[in-house]
């Protein structure tokens, strides 16, 4: 941890692998030991770092361990006022990119569950079950949404490098 108590970026990055986001590519030697966190602590200093990169990486990290939706949502509930209400957006925007992006998740995350559209009333945008999410992401913030967006497309395509990746090692076995 830093002086102001966030977790630095090289053991976010770490932590974020650690839980299968690997979006974030550090240097070479500046490798760092992943701080034990569960997925809701995650996502929680996610939502909270001031670096950006980090912050858009929540989405992504939300889908992989959305077993753990629940608690990921009380934590984020937990918040004060400003980071609670950037929470709800981060989890809106992986609920909708999770519902555009179904088919080709479960074929890399088979134990992924569905995230509940738990914040789009709150929020006042429509549900992100209507058009697999669409209308919700058009109503949110387009900077937003556009930046969560390519980090997201980013984790689809690492996991499917891994999984293909595997596959080629199983077939030369």
């Amino acid at each position: 941890m830093n002086a102001s108590g966030e977790i630095d970026t090289a053991r976010l990055a770490a932590a974020l692998w650690a839980h299968g986001v690997h979006i974030l590519r550090l240097p070479d030697g500046e490798a760092s030991e992943p701080p034990a966190m569960s997925p809701a602590d995650l996502v929680v200093a996610l939502v909270g770092h001031p670096q950006a990169r980090l912050r858009d990486a929540a989405p992504a990290a939300i889908v992989a361990a959305s077993q753990d939706a629940p608690s990921i949502r009380a934590a984020g509930d937990g918040l004060g006022e400003a980071p609670k209400a950037r929470f709800r957006a981060l989890y809106t925007i992986a609920a909708c990119l999770q519902r555009q992006w179904w088919t080709r998740l479960r074929l890399s995350l088979p134990g992924m569950a569905r995230l509940e559209d738990a914040y789009a009333g709150v929020l006042e945008l429509p549900s992100a079950d209507t058009r697999h999410g669409r209308e919700c992401l058009a109503a949110m913030d387009p900077a937003l949404v556009g930046s969560c967006g390519e980090a997201f497309r980013i984790f689809l395509e690492e996991m499917e490098r891994e999984q293909r990746l595997v596959a080629a090692s199983r077939g030369r076995a």
